[in-house]
């Protein structure tokens, strides 16, 4: 190749490469100027987890509004709960932060903590147990579905992963 061939190629090259650059920099450009879906109502609050239980189970409108009137009161119930948790928190905090912690007193704080968890897990079983209670029998099977599916997104990691299921191996083996 000669000199002028070589530099006709590169020159194109560069014409080539800026003219890409420019239509990615304008495709960005008009991405943020397009407004993004807004996934909420016209009330203005996101879907919530509620709608998704009311859809897998296919209650009916009268059966969902006593589903919304079980949830309100779950959510209250266990917002109380929850602060209480939180609060007994920051009093171990502060004993933990503390000169000369009072680990008798940390020790009350910890079993009002599981207290209240027991608390927050009679509350989930029975809202659940309520809710069960509204199905029709032909919704009952796909709300033991759903719990079950329920249960295993909410398990611990490792649980039932490539271990989970088996027994420990022997000792001297990983």
């Amino acid at each position: 190749m000669d000199l002028i061939t070589k530099n006709r190629f590169y020159f194109w090259s560069i014409i080539v490469l800026v003219i890409l650059n420019i239509l990615v920099l304008a495709t960005f450009w008009a991405q943020r100027l397009v407004p993004r879906p807004n996934h909420c109502p016209p009330g203005g609050k996101p879907p919530s987890g509620g709608h998704f239980i009311m859809d897998e189970l296919g209650l009916t409108p009268e059966q969902a509004s006593k589903f919304q009137e079980l949830r309100e009161v779950y959510f209250k119930e266990t917002g109380s709960v929850s602060n209480e948790i939180r609060e007994l928190r920051k009093l171990i905090l502060d004993e933990l932060l503390a000169s000369e912690p009072d680990t008798a007193r940390v020790t009350q704080l910890i079993e009002g903590i599981g207290e209240n968890e027991i608390k927050r897990e009679r509350l989930y079983f029975d809202h659940f147990l309520k809710l069960k209670s509204i199905c029709r029998p032909d919704q009952r099977e796909r709300f033991e579905s759903f719990m079950n599916e329920l249960m295993r997104m909410i398990e611990p990691p490792g649980l039932h992963g490539p271990r989970g299921d088996r027994p420990p191996p022997p000792k001297g083996q990983p």
